[in-house]
């Protein structure tokens, strides 16, 4: 009777045993478990302070372009309020208006060729500062927008400023015209041929992107007959692919040489010189 109950015994001690070492190895995996969400959270944690460090290290140095920006911005309106006289009201700048720096590199471009006959793509401000400079220095300008409205109020600054008899605006429809490379929507070619032509000077600031994006490549394809050989292109908004792939067109079809392309006006802008494609 004793052996028997040190038998059960002994098998009961077995399965306990058995039991405990199965117990263990879960033990054991739940620890392995553990530590391998442990570590994940700790590479998580590594992770997350890299992309906070990299986003903080990012707003940085944009909120210092920014300041820097601003600055420029506020010195070149100082700038250009000493250039066109106090007694001139300037209107709100930038956004969808020419910023600042930009109105300054136009003035500073037209004062350095001096060109006679100026067509601006896009009315507004610059037309002001175009036309003021073609009455202290000579020269005309025809200003071309699709918009009746902006065109009419750009005038009437022009006029405030007592520079009307330098301005000539045309309204002129964003249509499909007929080109050597295909159809091409852009400003109708017919009124503003109308106008004249030999233009030695070209502002290009229109049409606006949200009109078609890449539009302005359209530019040459249909106005070159209206342009001098030699033409200085002023192009607006250079910081879009849509400008620097238009030039990049321009450049490979031999229609342009790239003089400037500057960067330090806050959207950017590119120079160049128009020739005639002779081959």
């Amino acid at each position: 009777m004793q052996f028997n109950f040190m038998h059960t015994l002994a098998g009961s001690l077995r399965r306990l045993a058995n039991r405990m070492d199965k117990e263990s190895d879960k033990i054991d995996s739940l620890e392995n478990e553990m530590s391998r969400f442990n570590q994940s959270i700790e590479n998580n944690n590594k992770e997350l302070i890299r992309f906070i460090d990299k986003g903080l290290k990012i707003l940085t140095r944009n909120i210092k372009n920014m300041e820097s920006n601003s600055y420029n911005q506020i010195v070149s309106y100082l700038d250009l309020r000493q250039r066109v006289g106090h007694d001139k009201v300037l209107p709100r700048l930038r956004g969808h208006a020419i910023s600042p720096d930009t109105a300054i590199f136009l003035d500073d471009l037209l004062k350095q060729y001096r060109p006679l006959r100026i067509l601006e793509l896009g009315s507004g401000f610059s037309s002001a500062i175009i036309a003021l400079h073609c009455l202290e220095h000579g020269g005309r300008v025809t200003s071309v927008d699709h918009i009746e409205e902006f065109g009419w109020i750009a005038r009437n600054r022009v006029e405030a400023w007592g520079a009307g008899a330098t301005f000539d605006l045309v309204v002129a429809d964003l249509v499909e015209q007929d080109t050597p490379i295909g159809k091409r929507r852009f400003y109708d070619l017919k009124p503003v041929s109308e106008s004249g032509s030999g233009y030695d000077f070209v502002f290009l600031d229109g049409p606006p992107k949200y009109v078609e994006a890449g539009i302005r490549a359209n530019f040459l394809p249909l106005f070159a007959p209206l342009l001098a050989e030699g033409c200085i292109v002023l192009l607006d908004d250079y910081y879009r692919s849509g400008e620097q792939e238009a030039v990049a067109g321009w450049v490979e079809a031999g229609l342009v040489e790239v003089l400037v392309e500057n960067k330090d006006v806050e959207k950017h802008a590119a120079v160049l010189r128009f020739t005639r494609n002779q081959g």
